[in-house]
């Protein structure tokens, strides 16, 4: 991996990226992540907009009561992981910052089997609500569960 830091400006240089299709990334504490997908070229210039980004809040239940779940979020492409969290001990959770787009949410008990997958659509500037009963996964929803 390659890591370069922007000055003021937020310019950046990568002078010995390798060849072929590569992802760029961009981060800053304020934004949610940012990437773009380039075939490096020589003296080639690439703009990265860091989007204002989502909100992925909502309640996980097993059969109606709280749930102490473990959220992953991640995103088809690039493949990367844009959360990892642990509900409130009343099962409620608030994710923020986070790329807008296509994003696939796993959700699972620490200590069980237990796992619900579910797709969801960040959009930017907006809270997106998922509210999950581990217990009555919907059509859909890939769902395992080793004690059945």
């Amino acid at each position: 991996m390659l890591v370069a830091t922007t000055n003021q400006r937020g310019n950046f240089s990568l002078d010995c990226a390798p060849s072929g299709q590569q992802f760029v990334f961009a981060w800053h504490p304020e934004y949610p992540p940012g990437w773009i997908s380039v075939t490096p070229q020589r003296d080639e210039s690439v703009k990265i907009v860091l989007p204002e980004g989502g909100t992925l809040r909502g309640t996980i239940t097993r059969n109606g009561r709280p749930s102490r779940s473990i959220l992953n979020l991640r995103y088809p492409s690039p493949r990367i992981v844009g959360l990892y969290a642990r509900c409130s001990p009343n099962g409620t959770y608030k994710a923020t910052r986070l790329a807008p787009g296509l994003a696939h949410v796993s959700i699972s008990i620490p200590g069980t089997q237990l796992r619900v997958d579910k797709t969801v659509t960040i959009e930017e500037g907006e809270t997106t609500i998922l509210d999950v009963d581990l217990a009555s996964p919907e059509e859909g929803d890939s769902y395992t569960d080793a004690e059945e």
